[in-house]
């Protein structure tokens, strides 16, 4: 999301709690949150608008060694093409060395929500809900959130 405040859970190995432990998204630094010497969480920056692209998302890919060239997002389809833009993720325990990771972080349009074709249903479940809006992904990982219950989402056009 462009606006920010994506939680981003990173894994490595050597994280030292300490007030100088920072993620950079692209050239935006933010605190680093430790949970172990193996795991920390960042929450990503807001990012411009003007700064986005069209992406077709299947084609993302991220380069961890020369050898190594992994899919961002396999399971998302080429059409349509999404306004994103993808900047570096590295990390610091000292404020100032930061790794070179070759990881990515994948920026993206809001969602916007625009109309519900229903705002009720039995608490079982299974009605079908329709959401009209914009910046909707078209990927077979699509879900939506009713409460505390996920339900797997299609997408439509």
């Amino acid at each position: 999301a462009i606006m920010g405040g994506t939680n981003v859970r990173i894994l490595g190995e050597g994280f030292i709690e300490s007030t100088s432990l920072y993620c950079r998204f692209g050239e935006a630094e933010v605190p680093a949150t430790f949970v172990d010497s193996s795991e920390i969480h960042c929450s990503a920056p807001p990012t411009k608008e003007e700064g986005l692209s069209w992406l077709v998302l299947p084609d993302q890919r991220h380069n961890r060694t020369i050898l190594e060239d992994q899919m961002l997002l396999p399971m998302s389809h080429h059409y349509p093409n999404y306004l994103g833009k993808l900047v570096n993720v590295e990390v610091t325990n000292n404020g100032q060395d930061y790794t070179w990771s070759g990881f990515k972080f994948l920026y993206q349009n809001d969602i916007q929500v625009m109309k519900l074709s229903r705002a009720s249903g039995p608490s079982h479940g299974g009605t079908p809900v329709f959401i009209s809006g914009s910046s909707f992904v078209n990927s077979t990982e699509l879900t939506c959130k009713f409460g505390e219950e996920t339900a797997r989402a299609i997408f439509l056009t």
